[in-house]
């Protein structure tokens, strides 16, 4: 089998440090990802480090999805003044009530996940267009 390339290495320990792993969580990845194998990051084989980058390669880009999602969210709710008393800085308590109260899956904007945030997108759409008609 082969060996995990320096390469990979590098990325996974790129990956660890960014997201400030400790010991403990960053063996427990690792044995995720080698069946129990090992814990041990340079025993593991070229298949197994690959499928842990590809998998944190997906995580980053659902992360960075969701983000621009709750930007679009946070630009509406910009066009509609949701501003807190006498300042231009936006309402998060507004917000988050809202999302609780009305928003589909009735929890806080940031607990949102990826898969559910498209038809948040839509709900805030509809609630700017319905903003736009009482103008």
């Amino acid at each position: 089998m082969k060996t995990i390339s320096k390469y990979q290495k590098r990325k996974i320990w790129a990956y660890i440090n960014k997201n400030k792993l400790n010991n403990k969580e960053k063996e427990a990845l690792i044995e995720k990802f080698t069946a129990g194998r090992t814990h041990n990051i340079s025993q593991m084989n070229y298949d197994e480090a690959l499928s842990l980058i590809q998998h944190v390669d997906i995580q980053s880009y659902k992360a960075m999805k969701a983000d621009r999602m709750r930007k679009k969210i946070l630009h509406y709710c910009h066009l509609m003044q949701w501003y807190r008393q006498g300042t231009t800085q936006l309402d998060f308590n507004r917000i988050d009530e809202f999302c609780i109260k009305r928003g589909w899956k009735h929890k806080p904007l940031n607990r949102y996940t990826y898969e559910e945030l498209p038809m948040l997108v839509t709900q805030f759409e509809e609630v700017y267009e319905h903003f736009l008609n009482k103008l």
